[in-house]
């Protein structure tokens, strides 16, 4: 199986400025954006992220790599939000249109 780092898929598939990156990873979320250097972060304008165990070490590396950072949970279930949800970089999509997606996404589950 071939593995990419976050850098190797920039270049690889010659991700434009200003793109959105989404990632759904299943848990190698962390591997994924703690091992990227800040600077792979520059060419996107918007991350949204799904994180599994929690959001603070990914929180602290894309704040660092010049992001704002907002958490939202994904569903209404019982979980602690340090386990579960979304995050984008605060700005770049407007609040309602996030919710619509969210909503979208909660009633397809």
């Amino acid at each position: 199986m071939r593995m990419y780092t976050l850098r190797m898929l920039i270049k690889e598939f010659e991700v434009e400025e200003s793109s959105v990156l989404k990632m759904d990873c299943e848990g190698c979320e962390y591997e994924a954006v703690l091992n990227a250097d800040p600077g792979d972060f520059a060419v996107f304008s918007q991350v949204i992220i799904e994180y599994h165990n929690g959001y603070r070490e990914i929180k602290k590396h894309l704040e660092t790599a010049g992001f704002s950072t907002e958490i939202k949970p994904i569903r209404s279930a019982a979980i602690p939000i340090e386990g579960q949800g979304y995050w984008w970089q605060e700005g770049s999509l407007p609040s309602a249109l996030f919710n619509d997606l969210l909503s979208a996404l909660r009633s397809s589950l």
